[in-house]
């Protein structure tokens, strides 16, 4: 999948995911930018006949989550609820727990 969006800057692959970037300084450069994006990676779906699961689109996020991180326009983060997860496990009482 890599090879796929190779020519497409602002559209990276997770796994078998793909996001797309939107760029611009106001709400409508980054919006015009996006469309731009997705416009160009949908064409090149159609011409290599790869088909998307309409199920799985979600478009104009403001953050993503990603490997226990969030992106966002701030740059990556933790993800709150993984921190939380760690902050809540119980304390380790003997060598074998600790392991």
């Amino acid at each position: 999948m890599h090879e796929f969006v190779e020519d497409l800057k602002v559209v990276e692959v997770i796994a078998e995911d793909f996001l797309i970037a939107g760029f611009g300084s106001t709400d409508k450069e980054v919006n015009n930018s996006l469309e731009r994006h997705e416009r160009a990676f949908l064409e090149k779906c159609c011409l290599w006949n790869l088909k998307l699961n309409r199920a799985k689109v979600k478009q104009h996020q403001s953050s993503v989550k990603f490997m226990s991180h969030l992106l966002t326009s701030q740059g990556l983060r933790p993800d709150p609820e993984k921190i939380q997860a760690i902050l809540q496990m119980p304390e380790p009482e003997d060598v074998t727990a600790l392991k």
